[in-house]
């Protein structure tokens, strides 16, 4: 099953910090094993191991969209939650997941 622009998307941090991807109907559409740079949009992170969006692309490390002003969010499962800088996160406007390199970047905050 492949996504499309605006599908509703679930990743869910599975182990060695790799997220797998699953649609609105639970199906999986982003293997953990997959080598994916994704964004999206209307993000929640929830509980330090799940982020819910809307699915809007794949994205490259040379995009212009990532710059200066991004901030990478790191998984707290421990105290299940989601942080930058140390400052508890819960919802973002634009999100880029790597899964190759398991970084989970915040566009716009």
């Amino acid at each position: 099953m492949k996504l499309k622009r605006d599908d509703r998307v679930r990743l869910f941090l599975m182990r060695d910090n790799k997220f797998e991807g699953r649609n609105r109907h639970d199906d999986v559409v982003l293997d953990a094993e997959q080598d994916y740079f994704i964004y999206l949009t209307n993000v929640n992170l929830r509980n330090g191991n799940l982020i819910e969006g809307r699915y809007m692309g794949e994205i490259d490390e040379k995009n212009p969209i990532l710059d200066k002003k991004c901030k990478i969010a790191i998984s707290d499962l421990d105290n299940r939650k989601w942080l930058i800088d140390g400052k508890l996160i819960r919802t973002a406007p634009m999100v880029a997941v790597n899964n190759k390199t398991n970084v989970i970047i915040i566009i716009q905050q």
